[in-house]
């Protein structure tokens, strides 16, 4: 082999010797997902503010005489 190319291993015993064990601890999910906390809230207020947007301007053509 040439060093650089991957290599298929059957037997993870003499791949896992040389594993790193311990070294960090799991990811922090909280700092990851406060990012995201509040993402649903807005999308739905968003869809509902939408909605409620054109049933006014639905309304107010009716009320005109538009609609």
């Amino acid at each position: 082999m040439d060093g650089s190319s991957l290599r298929f291993i059957q037997d993870i015993r003499p791949a896992n010797a040389v594993t790193v064990r311990n070294s960090g601890g799991p990811p922090v999910i909280d700092a990851f997902s406060e990012d995201f906390a509040d993402t649903f809230r807005r999308i739905f207020e968003g869809y509902i503010w939408s909605i409620d947007a054109v049933l006014t301007f639905e309304n107010d053509a009716l009320a005109d005489g538009m609609g």
